[in-house]
């Protein structure tokens, strides 16, 4: 099934680059502890908790940095050595092998959001010695900001924040992803494809400071007071979808028109 031969590939493709990717796993841990450490609240505004670091973990003003270089840099892994003029070879219709590339760029964000949230859970939970959700409790922010305004359960349960937390990332990611595909084919380049990527989101947060209008920076936001907008998630969903199937679109019109073994395979050779 080209589903799980895809994931297996994926995964030892990412295992050639063991000495980048303990550099990697370094930097993404200095990352988040530096984000946990950061959403520790001051005296006032309710108890530490893994809801809490994951907070900021999804928030707009932290995207930019650390999170989006980290996502960019664990994407080359897998995404690049895709790109041997061997397996064009192997795969022959040129249709399979953009089935295979969207697969690949799905597993790779898979993996990538699954060890964001987990090393966002687990180090929210042992600096705050909380495996709680503390949204729930008296103690917790949203408590002490709207009181008995809001009813916890309803907005802030651990089943609903689990569920959008791991929506929202992997479309999310799934769309950055789609977007480095365009910029590849088109650049063939992946140190080329990371500065427009960054470009444009950063781009994206002037957008949102200065006039209010955002596509990416404002739809990945999770901090608490998203949680209480009414059909943002739903809007959400529907925008990266949209701007989904306009990548994938561009991508393959782009793809059938590549010279795989001639560009790419040199290509490859320089990049690794």
């Amino acid at each position: 099934m080209l589903f799980v031969k895809e994931l297996h590939i994926v995964l030892l493709d990412i295992y050639r680059y063991k000495m980048r990717l303990f550099i990697w796993f370094f930097c993404y841990l200095l990352c988040i502890l530096y984000l946990v450490k950061e959403s520790i609240p001051q005296q006032g505004q309710g108890i530490m908790g893994i809801p809490q670091s994951l907070n900021l973990f999804f928030s707009s003003y932290t995207f930019i940095f650390p999170v989006l270089p980290l996502f960019l840099m664990f994407f080359s892994f897998g995404f690049v050595p895709f790109f041997d003029s061997s397996r064009f070879v192997r795969y022959q219709k040129r249709e399979r092998v953009f089935l295979s590339l969207l697969l690949r760029v799905f597993w790779i964000c898979l993996i990538f959001t699954l060890i964001y949230l987990i090393g966002g859970f687990l180090l929210g939970g042992f600096l705050s010695g909380r495996w709680d959700n503390v949204w729930l409790s008296t103690k917790g922010s949203p408590y002490l900001i709207y009181g008995d305004q809001l009813p916890l359960d309803e907005y802030f349960s651990s089943n609903i924040m689990l569920m959008r937390y791991l929506i929202t990332s992997l479309l999310a990611f799934y769309l950055i992803g789609l977007f480095v595909v365009v910029c590849y084919l088109l650049s063939k380049n992946y140190i080329y494809s990371f500065i427009i990527i960054s470009s444009a989101v950063i781009l994206d947060k002037m957008l949102n400071i200065y006039f209010g209008f955002s596509f990416i920076n404002d739809s990945l936001s999770l901090e608490m007071t998203s949680w209480l907008i009414p059909g943002l998630f739903s809007r959400m969903i529907y925008l990266f979808s949209g701007f989904g199937l306009l990548f994938t679109f561009l991508a393959y019109k782009i793809f059938i028109k590549q010279d795989f073994l001639n560009e790419y395979g040199n290509d490859h050779e320089k990049e690794c």
